[in-house]
């Protein structure tokens, strides 16, 4: 299968990270961290509670399934824990809205992906944070699949990233999904029959990852995005492109010199010519929020100019929901 070729995830991610990036304060340079400046649009974790020792199975508000086993969570020390409640915080993303709203595009090293869900999961007892030895998860999908999944986890650089992906040691059992698999328990989301990618030997907790690569033989494009000013820039300004059929986002980076918002880092073409798009503008300028988004089939060296308008933080929230 041919993977649509891109550059490393972090350098992908460089335009919205602004790892380096800063601005003038009474002509001293403050750093910008982004990760600060749209915290507000993160959603806020549920938290599921279980006891270690036990087999037991739980299911998140949008049907995450998460199957713990008698040693599924180690200690600080890497000791198997073996009683005690435990509290799982998780924040489940199943659409390219709410990815991009936690900062979690679905580029990996080798190429773009296109995803089965994605999730955060971080597990404590009390207070203490505790790692993971082995679990199961399944990430519920509309409808019954044939397609192969893989299962990703995602690391982060520093605090001003977002999670790089990198796909799991696939010759290990219960790293693949050969299609979804029918659960009648109708956890999470009523009565019913759910249909879910499972994978049951996930051996880590944080950023997890249900994808396979987008592979086809797609003429590649580049894609260029024009803002009103130099007002809207990378200190806080994020750009994301979806590709809603597939679940995929990638984010455009910011380019000083001609200042537009780009795909494919040093011009490369990365994206798909004739899929479906959305495309989302959000800028937080000391607090005041501004949002543009637009839609359509990708053209060859498609440009696009963005006319933000002032909007209200809560109202943001909900039209990226909605993608």
């Amino acid at each position: 299968m041919k993977r649509i070729p891109l550059i490393l995830a972090a350098l992908s991610l460089a335009g919205f990270a602004a790892v380096v990036s800063c601005h003038k304060t009474n002509n001293v340079a403050t750093p910008i961290n982004t990760n600060q400046v749209f915290s507000s649009l993160r959603s806020s974790a549920q938290t599921l509670s279980v006891t270690a020792g036990m087999d037991t199975t739980v299911y998140a508000a949008n049907g995450t399934m998460l199957h713990f086993y008698a040693n599924s969570f180690k200690s600080s020390t890497g000791n198997i824990i073996t009683s005690g409640p435990i509290s799982i915080k998780i924040i489940e993303m199943y659409n390219p809205g709410d990815m991009a709203l936690n900062r979690a595009t679905t580029t990996a090293d080798a190429g773009q992906l296109s995803s089965g869900g994605q999730v955060s999961i971080l597990a404590y007892q009390g207070t203490q944070q505790v790692t993971a030895n082995k679990y199961g998860i399944g990430f519920r999908q509309s409808g019954a699949s044939g397609q192969n999944m893989q299962l990703f986890y995602g690391t982060t650089n520093n605090t001003d990233s977002i999670a790089t992906w990198t796909i799991s040691d696939t010759t290990k059992t219960g790293t693949t999904a050969s299609g979804t698999v029918a659960d009648s328990s109708g956890g999470g989301t009523g009565s019913g029959v759910n249909f879910m990618y499972v994978f049951d030997s996930c051996t880590n907790f944080g950023w997890i990852n249900c994808d396979h690569y987008m592979g086809s033989s797609y003429t590649l494009t580049s894609i260029s995005l024009s803002v009103p000013d130099n007002s809207f820039s990378s200190d806080n300004t994020e750009v994301f492109l979806m590709f809603p059929s597939d679940k995929s986002v990638m984010s455009l980076y910011y380019d000083g010199s001609s200042k537009t918002y780009k795909s494919g880092f040093g011009g490369m073409n990365t994206v798909p010519v004739g899929l479906n798009y959305e495309i989302v503008l959000v800028t937080n300028k000391k607090e005041s929020y501004y949002y543009w988004s637009g839609s359509g089939t990708v053209t060859t060296s498609m440009s696009v100019t963005a006319a933000p308008a002032s909007e209200t933080l809560a109202d943001i929230i909900t039209r990226m929901h909605a993608l």
